[in-house]
């Protein structure tokens, strides 16, 4: 090591010990948090000049930092420069080629398999967790999600991090789908799919997208986009064309995971939306007996009804409305929509009533309705599908 190295090294291991200390391996210390302490030394190629390592150290310690104190951490990143940014990149990545060439010992404590892949998913998430705090669009955000994705590219051929690189993509697609930002998702998704061609999850998110861009709202989305100085490459898609898309990718994704109860949800509401009502029922009545969760069961049953409706079953429909208002009563579609039926059917008085026991409830203040997230996709998921993937790097 250069003696100019050698005395950096001493000077941050005096002002914070936790530069002197071994990686953790993979398992969670008996504490439940894991350190991840940076290298004792940068490889001579990347020390060009005394900078170099002092900001590769700064960039690692702020990663062992988020592990620590994520707070502490996102509230810091600001003040790095991207020189920091991009120098921390470049080291991991030699580490990357040293150890698939196994120039490095992958049971070594420094630069081994562990503690790379600790400190790749821990810079993952830092950066990810710094674009989805930041609003929709801005130069920051879209910056350290630049920076989490050629972090991720990272993982590419190292064993055992196929699933997190595939969950890093599900998260991403449903932060980018819940901001209705379509160009970048189409560009994410195709590059998701390029790597897991026969995911489910990955095909359930490209069923979503198209789904979301055959909507009148999602059209509009894009429609608007395009008008911005600087132009979007993405095309206002054709709806028919759209649908059918999705419906492929739903029937797909069904194919490699058929208790995919999502994937079966939405393939329900594509096909009736196609003009296949009968193979749309088929699907939306298994989600129905299926036990799946509240919010599914209940589009399977909003969605059955329409279907049942239109086709003249107007017993049927209204027995489906009314299971749907009983999974959330404090809602009013399923209840107006039951109303609609009822009415048909020749009973004014009873569609009156269920009117009324509709406007008794505040919908603003009681209801999240499922049915006003729907065409989102997995973006009203998205807080809970992001502390899944922390919670695999912070444990």
């Amino acid at each position: 090591m250069p003696r100019g190295t050698l005395a950096l090294l001493l000077l941050l291991v005096a002002v914070d010990p936790t530069f002197a200390q071994a990686p953790a391996v993979s398992s969670p210390s008996p504490t439940g948090q894991v350190r991840c302490p940076v290298p004792t030394e940068a490889p001579q190629e990347l020390l060009q000049n005394p900078d170099d390592y002092d900001r590769i150290i700064r960039y690692l310690s702020l990663v062992e930092r988020y592990c620590r104190d994520p707070q502490r951490a996102l509230e810091e990143i600001d003040r790095f420069p991207w020189t920091d940014f991009r120098d921390g990149l470049a080291y991991l990545a030699h580490r990357r080629g040293q150890m698939l060439s196994q120039a490095v010992n992958k049971q070594s404590l420094f630069g081994g398999t562990d503690w790379f892949v600790r400190v790749v998913r821990t810079a993952t998430m830092l950066h990810l967790d710094r674009a989805v705090a930041e609003p929709t669009g801005t130069e920051t955000a879209t910056s350290h999600l630049h920076w989490s994705r050629e972090l991720v590219h990272l993982l590419v051929n190292v064993e055992g991090e196929s699933a997190f690189r595939r969950d890093w993509y599900i998260v991403v697609s449903a932060y980018l789908q819940g901001q209705l930002r379509f160009a970048e998702l189409d560009e994410h998704l195709s590059e998701a799919r390029a790597a897991f061609p026969d995911d489910a999850q990955v095909l359930l998110a490209c069923g979503l997208m198209r789904e979301a861009e055959a909507s009148p709202g999602g059209r509009a989305a894009i429609a608007t986009l395009r008008q911005r100085p600087g132009g979007w490459r993405l095309q206002v898609p054709d709806p028919r064309n759209a649908l059918a898309d999705a419906e492929r990718d739903f029937r797909l994704a069904l194919e490699r995971d058929p208790g995919l109860h999502e994937a079966r949800l939405h393939h329900g509401r594509v096909l009736d939306r196609l003009g296949r009502p009968d193979e749309a029922l088929r699907e939306l009545n298994v989600v129905r007996a299926a036990g799946a969760e509240p919010r599914q069961t209940y589009l399977a049953a909003l969605f059955a009804g329409a279907v049942l409706g239109r086709a003249g079953r107007l017993p049927e429909a209204i027995a489906a409305y009314r299971a749907a208002a009983g999974l959330y009563p404090q809602c009013q579609t399923a209840t107006l929509a039951q109303s609609y039926v009822v009415r048909r059917s020749g009973d004014r008085e009873g569609a009156l009533a269920l009117v009324r026991q509709a406007l008794d409830h505040d919908s603003d203040a009681d209801c999240v309705d499922p049915w006003w997230l729907y065409g989102f996709g997995l973006g009203p998921q998205g807080d809970a599908l992001l502390d899944q993937l922390r919670a695999g790097v912070r444990r």
